[in-house]
């Protein structure tokens, strides 16, 4: 049986401020710190075998704590990436242009690409996804940490149980959530959803 920890990074500024993040590699802030450092305590009574994380600041320093009680080293990888957002990146989400906050809103609710060419098609990130999945399917049998972001997080896991990507709106990835699924006769399996961090010491043991 592969177990699977989807878990989102903890929070940064942008995070705070309501500020596109994507591909931008920004920086945990004391709050994400704090709460990657409290994730780690209540995943230390996990078996984890191994640990991977999107390559980006914010992941792998999140990784990098949960890491540390295991004794383990994250692998970096760019498959797990947020979904690039080209250039919608770096801007307030509030202070956008009406068209540019529906296109966002078409791509949240609908799975329409971006109609921006520096930005990353669905069936790329879909791609990279299962590359990944994939790869880490070829194990036997397993506990692994997987530490991304919201929006990829969350179609991975619509992909994972079949769940219509079109709901992925009604789900919001909290900052150091964790979300637990399992591949079990020859499918995966939900076994907790968006564990929230300031909850998790009494449920992870």
């Amino acid at each position: 049986m592969i177990t699977l920890y989807l878990i989102r990074h903890g929070e940064t500024d942008a995070n705070k401020h309501g500020i596109l993040q994507g591909q931008q590699n920004t920086l945990l802030n004391s709050n994400g710190l704090s709460q990657a450092k409290t994730l780690a305590g209540a995943c230390q009574h996990l078996t984890i075998n191994t640990i991977h994380s999107s390559d980006l600041a914010r992941a792998s320093s999140t990784a990098a704590q949960i890491a540390q009680p295991h004794q383990l080293t994250p692998k970096l990888t760019p498959l797990l990436r947020e979904i690039g957002f080209g250039s919608l990146e770096g801007q307030h989400l509030k202070l956008m242009p009406a068209e540019k906050q529906y296109h966002l809103q078409r791509l949240y609710t609908q799975q329409i690409n971006l109609p921006y060419a520096d930005a990353e098609p669905l069936a790329k990130l879909e791609s990279r996804l299962s590359q990944f999945i994939k790869h880490l399917s070829a194990e036997s049998s397993g506990n692994h940490a997987i530490i991304g972001h919201g929006y990829s997080l969350n179609y991975l896991l619509h992909h994972l149980l079949n769940w219509p990507k079109q709901n992925m709106q009604l789900l919001e990835l909290a900052n150091c959530s964790v979300t637990e699924v399992i591949f079990n006769r020859q499918q995966w399996q939900l076994v907790r959803l968006n564990q929230q961090v300031n909850s998790l010491s009494s449920i992870l043991k």
